[in-house]
């Protein structure tokens, strides 16, 4: 089926805002009989955040202030009340597991304390409030102990929120103060650097959460048109992204944890602002009390102005995430693929290079996973520092330069930071369930497990529907190159293109420089002929690559298009990206356009 006509259908069935919030509804009224069944088990350890998100859901569900109340002690219970402890004020991760040491339990255990106490007084116990002072107070001294950078968006402005409206409801204008010249700090870093927690389908719901009651319940008029402003320039990011042709927010992610189809908490926002109609992947957790909060309220929505984005057939959108130079994203968005890139690293969750191709399939997105587990489906968790379990892979030091649908990216991988190992490899994931998967002109079967030599000259080409993109590693330091279809990543719909750097026993890898080079190519193609021409016309791509061991520089011709890219290898930093000649770079922190030439300036007011 024609993906327009896709569109069509998903159009003419999509469910009422009543519906949306209906499912919203219903999905926490369950969580909150799980939660407060788990909660009534003796010794059962519960995240302190889901207590707190929990009792603002029985406010609003029930309308229950004594079982809200219960919820709310059995989190504050556990504070650090110890005045000369060096977490006074702090809450646990979980109440009854210590293994977990995140000290942003106390931005995510105290972000309902403020709608709480500004919108659901009346609905508590007698007596409740004072029995909290003491609590918050501690709370307002480890908020504003704990330092955390503008740059880590969610976090930042979760405290900020936080600090301003249980500030407001306790009226303690000292904390206010310190939260409105938080938000001040943060408005001013991203008007120059771009959102740094970029286009994540996990934080940015966080984000959205945060600022929408900020919105909701700030008693200055004019601080409530400053988190209106705020969310206006987030949700224009998200709709200038958004990708009809697979139901999403596209392109490259600072952080993703589903490595396999970049869903998160921001597919139910979408789904409740209309533009999705698949509301999510996830189930419906505590956390999302706030968009039902929101929902409920009056609160924010973007305007059709801004929602009108996502039905411009053909847009290119870039932005920066950092004050640091070469650090940004390019997104390019047409009817049948998106196709996007980004430079930098983030952390062990990025998704640098990510390619998706209109369907009504479920299919695994098309992504660059540098692997040490030989495993790049995201369904290995390991611990973090704080000890949470999180799908990782290792970082990219991703180099790219990107014009419409054509993308180089140089990878500069450094295995010996990453102890011993019996594995390291770039993986490109393509989804077994496409219409079509080629190696070297080829068609592959995808039934079934397979393995199948590879060499560094080999073309995949991925056609669903009227797109195809076609994909070379034509550079990979001591690799041997393999397409697999496996047991585990069928399972998930996925195959992978591999160039293994390094196999056999565990041992610590000395090298701290492999080098990556990929060409990636999407177009429309509706013959067999234009599917083939693209093939061809990436497998007989001109590439000149050139090395001295300290400086790296590649230049790419396809379809009469110069891409170069250059690399420090010794302060593994970015030299040059070009195209045609040109520098490459985005001109301001978010810009949107039908081309490079006619963008126009979204700006954070």
């Amino acid at each position: 089926m024609f993906p327009i006509l896709l569109l069509a259908a998903a159009a003419a069935t999509a469910p009422d805002h009543a519906t949306r919030i209906d499912y919203l509804r219903n999905g926490l009224d369950k969580t909150l009989t799980n939660l407060e069944n788990k909660a009534k088990r003796p010794g059962a350890s519960i995240t302190t955040r889901d207590l707190t998100n929990g009792a603002m859901a029985e406010l609003i569900l029930h309308g229950d202030g004594k079982r809200a109340a219960s919820l709310l002690r059995m989190a504050f219970n556990t504070q650090d009340m110890d005045p000369q402890s060096k977490h006074y004020g702090m809450l646990p991760w979980e109440t009854a597991n210590a293994s977990i040491s995140d000290l942003n339990a106390i931005e995510f255990g105290t972000q309902s304390m403020g709608p709480i106490l500004l919108h659901y007084r009346d609905k508590l116990p007698a007596g409740f409030v004072d029995e909290l002072r003491p609590h918050l107070a501690a709370t307002f001294i480890a908020l504003d102990q704990h330092d955390v950078k503008v740059s880590y968006t969610n976090i930042f402005l979760m405290k900020t929120v936080n600090m301003i409206l249980i500030s407001e409801a306790l009226h303690n204008p000292e904390v206010e103060a310190k939260g409105r010249k938080q938000l001040d700090d943060w408005i001013d870093y991203t008007r120059h650097a771009g959102i740094h927690e970029f286009d994540s389908p996990t934080y940015y719901s966080v984000d959205l959460n945060s600022l929408n009651m900020g919105y909701l319940y700030a008693t200055d008029p004019e601080l409530r048109a400053r988190f209106k402003a705020i969310l206006d320039y987030f949700w224009t990011d998200i709709c200038a992204n958004f990708f009809p042709g697979r139901d999403k927010v596209s392109g490259p992610y600072s952080r993703d944890y589903d490595f396999l189809t970049g869903h998160g908490g921001l597919q139910l926002q979408t789904y409740l602002a209309g533009l999705s109609n698949d509301p999510a992947r996830q189930g419906v957790d505590p956390e999302k009390v706030y968009m039902l909060e929101n929902e409920l309220n009056h609160g924010y929505h973007p305007g059709p102005e801004i929602t009108a984005l996502i039905n411009q057939p053909e847009r290119i959108v870039q932005s920066t995430y950092d004050l640091v130079p070469n650090r940004d994203r390019y997104n390019y968005i047409t009817r049948d693929f998106s196709i996007g890139s980004a430079s930098g690293e983030y952390n062990a969750q990025d998704k640098y290079v990510n390619i998706e191709l209109a369907s009504s399939k479920d299919l695994a997105d098309i992504t660059v996973v540098p692997d040490k587990q030989d495993n790049p489906y995201g369904q290995i968790k390991t611990k973090d520092r704080s000890g949470h379990n999180k799908p990782t892979h290792i970082p990219p030091h991703a180099t790219s330069v990107q014009d419409r649908g054509v993308i180089l990216t140089l990878l500069d991988l450094d295995p010996s930071h990453e102890g011993e190992i019996e594995s390291l490899a770039t993986n490109l994931v393509l989804p077994a369930d496409a219409d079509s998967l080629q190696l070297d002109g080829q068609k592959v079967d995808t039934s079934a497990p397979f393995k199948k030599e590879a060499s560094a000259k080999s073309v995949i080409a991925v056609r669903e529907g009227h797109a195809i993109v076609v994909l070379r590693i034509f550079e990979a330091d001591k690799s041997q190159f393999v397409l697999l279809a496996e047991k585990e990543g069928l399972k998930y719909h996925a195959v992978r293109y591999t160039a293994y750097q390094y196999r056999g026993e565990a041992r610590k890898l000395s090298e701290k420089h492999l080098r990556v080079g990929l060409l990636a190519y999407a177009a429309a193609c509706t013959t067999e002929q234009q599917c083939a021409d693209a093939v061809e016309e990436v497998r007989s791509a001109r590439i000149e690559s050139k090395s001295d061991g300290h400086t790296w520089n590649v230049r790419a011709h396809l379809r009469g298009t110069e891409l170069e890219a250059a690399r420090d290898l010794d302060q593994r930093a970015i030299v040059t990206r070009q195209v045609n000649g040109k520098p490459f770079t985005a001109q301001s922190p978010l810009s949107v356009g039908p081309d490079t030439n006619t963008m126009k300036n979204i700006l954070l007011r």
